[in-house]
């Protein structure tokens, strides 16, 4: 299970770009304030009942100065006698959280949902890079 948060297109345009100035800058911060958002989303909804598919969620993002992907993901399901529950969780109406702020409901959709919520953040925050590109601009 993975969240790819990749800059579609952003290739030719960094390659203009200097690590340093007003635009990798603002892009690196947009990309890492959209990667911490998923980890805490994700940390927020997983299911808890022993905490191994909790401690299994790995954030990373691309070590170029200034980057164009990070990924928050499960690459090492947790099994329990041979069953990997994160997808069995992620797509069956069959299970319910136990406890925390979901409790009752269902857990289909638990990393799916998760994924929608980070795109439109993301959506946001590209928004949001290119107001503070225009202020930097204004202020320099």
């Amino acid at each position: 299970m993975s969240i790819s948060i990749v800059l579609a297109g952003m290739p030719e345009v960094v390659k203009r770009l200097e690590p340093g100035s007003l635009y990798g800058s603002a892009l690196k911060r947009a990309l890492e304030d959209t990667r911490d958002y998923g980890d805490r989303l994700m940390h927020k909804r997983v299911p808890k009942l022993t905490g191994a598919l909790e401690a299994a969620i790995v954030t990373r993002i691309d070590s170029r100065e200034v980057p164009l992907w990070a990924s928050i993901e499960i690459p090492n399901m947790p099994t329990r006698n041979g069953f990997r529950y994160g997808g069995a969780l992620e797509g069956s109406d069959r299970y319910h959280y136990r406890s925390g702020p979901y409790k009752g409901r269902t857990t289909k959709a638990w990393w799916s949902g998760a994924r929608k919520l980070v795109q439109t953040y993301l959506r946001r925050r590209v928004r949001q890079l290119a107001a503070d590109i225009e202020r930097a601009w204004g202020n320099g």
